[in-house]
């Protein structure tokens, strides 16, 4: 039986007393021992080394990935274009990063820049890169905490701004030739807190990477890798050949990391006797020279994620009687934040919800190409207009509260974004369209009416055009016309592509197709008014647009989506069905495929329900990971969900809320992707809601059922990207 406190020795360590394997001196693989000494086997640095002069434990030097010589100084300079996040950008080269607190005080970690005497400085010229890479460590431990259900994010040492703040170091001229030359030195210099610990970028080409780390397997809070006062703050080394390996899938700074926070513990299940471990694919899993063998127990696609399983150093939720439950666990560690962020802004006063909805065939109310809606320019920079909406289109003049408009910028001069808002209120922190110049971009808009039964259109720069197509109204509650909406766990109904929903072909120019929309994923068969579809065009062959409408009605003159040849181009439509359940969708030019995700339904108001009444908000911000609005502060990765608290805050309720409607926008992305927007508490369904390129800023409407706790999930299918989500309403339960 392992006992906490002093280790005992992993399965497969070499006895104690013995000489222990190692990894063959290498300078290409930075494998030197320079100034380091095997242990005994005892204490707390069993099984590893020590560094000359203090006796203090280290695990030794990790070898360099293959393909990487240590040996070769990066170039001047290293930008941000070297990590995951692809082409360097302004809000790439300064990430925004989690602040915990004042940014100082307790348990943190200190970004430091180091270069000995006789080499150049380069501090002024990496800082922007210096500060990706070390948001990229902490993105490898918030990952890895989301495969738990849990959050942690690196206690950094930030500045006023947020920023984390890197400390220019210099060194004498052999202050970098070892590990304990650089602790010696770091420590005469200050760097020696024990409420600190160290990572640091050494502008040397001697080491991939090396670091500190104590033997303590004991469970509580007062483990010596955990600010321990006769413990001074522990060093992480990183060598230029190494820096900013993120997107290679091997994130040095955060190996290095994690082992001054504790990890790996010898008397782990699967560890070796170097701290590192041997149940691939794991950050700090590799061949060590220790003698252990390798096996490979997770899919590689986990190489940059930590605890490959969560059963030897590191899980949010280990089950009872557990080794992480019984041990040294580094998700316990105060070096780590519990939370990012700000919270959003917490609902005060709740207007019960009381809208019913009714469908329209689509109508324009507003082009300012031809005048219609009263207006014949193009919307100028930081512009308002006021728009009528009560009395047109199909709106009654009296008794209705909100309206659904498919709202499309035509031909802007710059790129700029639109708000629509309603009437007699300010102008609020949130944008319904995000377009570039020469763009036609649509979006559907759920605008509550304003006075006079207006809403306000801003446009923030440059000119653009504006159309808006009214799909259908919101009662005010005066009226009990309309009917109530029930939200579903987003369903695939069709794709042109494989057959589902109608047959495999594309849909041609000025044709359309058939759908069935009741029936199907989740809708029922009878008394259904409307739908709730997001509506994808994949590889058209051309610029054109699509307009779905009810089977059995003309065409109308209105449009869905707009899109040029070989884009993938989504949007929100609120569809009343028509003839047998069906609705139409009409393709202007060339062809495309088509996808079609039911996201909920109306009723026809055959059958009075108190259930599923829309409550209409000016638009609030909610999430914004640019800033930490609604707790993160940072982009979502690859195939990373988050979750986001959409009740109790923005003017909806805590309590009593079925689904939300939500304007959510993707800005800065790394590549090519998709959201998809589900119940938190749910599996990812079979379906997208927003589809984009890499650098777009791409917004589309999302209905969305809440899950548990009154969160809906966010999940980001390939590389990252910054979301920005402003609430628009509510359903009630």
């Amino acid at each position: 039986m392992v006992t906490t406190g002093l280790l005992a020795a992993a399965p497969t360590a070499q006895a104690a007393g013995s000489t222990p394997p190692k990894l063959a001196e290498s300078a290409a693989r930075g494998i030197t021992y320079k100034g380091l000494r095997a242990t005994d086997g005892k204490g707390h640095c069993t099984h590893g080394y020590q560094l000359s002069g203090s006796g203090r434990c280290t695990h030794g030097p990790d070898a360099a990935p293959p393909n990487v010589d240590v040996r070769y100084r990066r170039g001047t300079p290293v930008t941000a274009a070297d990590t995951s996040t692809g082409s360097p950008s302004t809000a790439e080269a300064s990430p925004n990063v989690p602040c915990s607190g004042d940014g100082t005080s307790g348990n943190r970690v200190q970004a430091i820049y180091a270069h000995a005497a006789d080499v150049g400085g380069r501090y002024s010229q990496l800082l922007p890169s210096l500060r990706q890479w070390a948001a990229d460590a902490d993105d490898v431990f918030n990952r890895s905490a989301a495969e738990m259900g849990g959050m942690r994010h690196v206690r950094f040492v930030t500045d006023s701004s947020c920023q984390i703040a890197v400390a220019d170091v210099q060194l004498s001229a052999g202050g970098d030739d070892n590990m304990s030359n650089t602790v010696q030195e770091l420590a005469q210099q200050g760097f020696n807190r024990t409420d600190r610990k160290y990572l640091v970028w050494m502008d040397a080409t001697v080491y991939c990477g090396i670091a500190q780390v104590y033997g303590d397997d004991s469970s509580g809070q007062s483990n010596l890798s955990n600010g321990a006062s006769n413990v001074s703050g522990e060093v992480a080394r990183v060598d230029s050949g190494c820096w900013g390996l993120n997107s290679s899938n091997q994130s040095i700074e955060a190996h290095e990391l994690m082992h001054t926070l504790g990890g790996v513990q010898t008397s782990a299940p699967h560890a070796t006797q170097y701290s590192h471990c041997w149940d691939e694919s794991d950050r700090m899993c590799y061949g060590d020279g220790s003698g252990s063998a390798m096996q490979q127990i997770c899919p590689t696609s986990h190489e940059n994620t930590f605890d490959c399983n969560h059963d030897d150093y590191f899980s949010t939720n280990p089950p009872a009687g557990s080794y992480l439950a019984t041990h040294w666990n580094i998700a316990n560690s105060s070096f780590l934040a519990t939370a990012d962020g700000s919270p959003a802004p917490p609902t005060t006063t709740v207007t019960p919800a009381s809208g019913r909805y009714t469908a329209v065939s689509p109508a324009r109310v507003l082009d300012t190409r031809n005048g219609t809606g009263g207006f014949s320019q193009k919307l100028g920079p930081g512009q308002t207009i006021n728009v009528q909406l009560s009395g047109v289109g199909g709106i009654p003049s009296s008794g209705a509260g909100a309206v659904a408009l498919n709202v499309t910028a035509v031909s802007p001069s710059n790129g700029s974004y639109l708000t629509v808002y309603p009437t007699g209120s300010a102008r609020p922190t949130a944008s319904n369209l995000n377009f570039e110049p020469g763009q036609t971009v649509p979006n559907m808009v759920v605008a509550k009416l304003g006075t006079g039964g207006k809403v306000s259109l801003y446009n923030a720069v440059g000119a653009t055009d504006v159309l808006f197509d009214v799909a259908g109204w919101y009662s005010d509650g005066s009226t009990s016309a309309g009917g109530s909406y029930t939200s579903l766990t987003p369903a695939r109904i069709l794709d042109t592509r494989n057959g589902t929903g109608a047959a495999v072909a594309r849909v041609g120019a000025q044709k359309f197709i058939s759908v069935q929309a009741t029936g199907v994923g989740g809708v029922p068969s009878s008394g259904v008014g409307a739908v709730v579809l997001n509506v994808t065009a994949v590889g058209p062959s051309s610029g054109s647009y699509l307009t779905v409408f009810p089977t059995g009605s003309s065409l109308p003159t209105a449009s869905n989506l707009n899109f040029d040849s070989g884009q993938t181009v989504p949007n929100l439509v609120i569809a009343k069905v028509g003839t047998g359940g069906k609705v139409n969708v009409y393709n202007a030019a060339g062809t495309t495929d088509v996808v079609f995700d039911v996201a909920g339904w109306y009723s026809d108001g055959s059958v009075s329900s108190s259930a599923g009444l829309y409550g209409p908000l000016t638009p609030v911000r909610i999430l914004d990971t640019r800033n930490g609005t609604g707790g993160y502060s940072h982009k979502v990765g690859s195939g990373q969900p988050i979750s986001v608290q959409a009740t109790g805050v923005g003017g909806v309720p805590g309590s009593g809320v079925s689904a939300v409607v939500l304007n959510v926008t993707v800005t800065g992305p790394s590549a090519g992707s998709y959201l998809t927007a589900y119940p938190a508490g749910s599996s990812v369904p079979t379906a997208s809601n927003l589809n984009f390129g890499p650098g777009q800023t791409v917004p589309n409407l999302v209905v969305v059922k809440v899950g548990s706790n009154g969160k809906v999930n966010i999940y980001n299918a390939v590389g990252s990207t910054d979301v920005i989500v402003d609430v628009a309403g509510w359903y009630s339960t």
